[in-house]
């Protein structure tokens, strides 16, 4: 079977997605049967199947170079651990910080430095919430100078420490 490793991002066109997949995820999920989990794995295979169908015709039909912005977002994805200003990925670009900022601008609404920034949360929150790995460590591996610059950085924008943000989706029991 052919793999998703190399693609981070697709995009879905609601026509050709289908939404019914996810219906039946919730729906066999809130059912919680003997056989749920057998279902539902079954209906992660579609899924995937799907994605990866999607994937291929999106790679026929894309006879034309990569636009600047999904250059940026793969960037994004695959550098933004350890880069964390305009600067560095519009040299990257090889454009300048202001027209990666139009670019983002026009297809987002959003300044590329609040995409990055958009990033860094969210790979912040999956290492707070999927690791063991202390704050610390979470701020070396973002790319932080230090775990109290990462700490401010994750207050400003969530309003929670990420010691408070982990303890609100996990009880520990002692």
């Amino acid at each position: 079977m052919r793999k998703l490793k190399d693609t981070t991002r697709i995009k879905l066109q609601t026509e050709k997605f289908t939404a019914h997949l996810l219906k039946d995820f919730y729906n066999e999920f809130q059912l919680n049967t003997q056989y749920s989990k057998e279902i539902i794995h079954g209906l992660l295979n579609a899924f995937l199947g799907k994605l990866l169908q999607i994937k291929e015709d999106t790679l026929v039909n894309s006879v034309q170079p990569q636009p600047i912005y999904e250059k940026f977002l793969s960037l994004l994805v695959k550098e933004c651990p350890r880069l964390h200003k305009v600067n560095e990925f519009a040299d990257l670009l090889f454009i300048t910080p202001q027209n990666l900022n139009i670019i983002c601008k026009k297809h987002t609404g959003k300044s590329a430095s609040e995409l990055i920034t958009n990033q860094l949360i969210l790979e912040a929150k999956r290492y707070i919430l999927h690791t063991d790995n202390t704050i610390s460590e979470i701020a070396e591996i973002l790319s932080f100078t230090d775990a109290s610059n990462f700490v401010k950085f994750f207050k400003k924008h969530e309003n929670l420490t990420p010691i408070l943000f982990r303890d609100k989706y996990f009880q520990y029991t002692t």
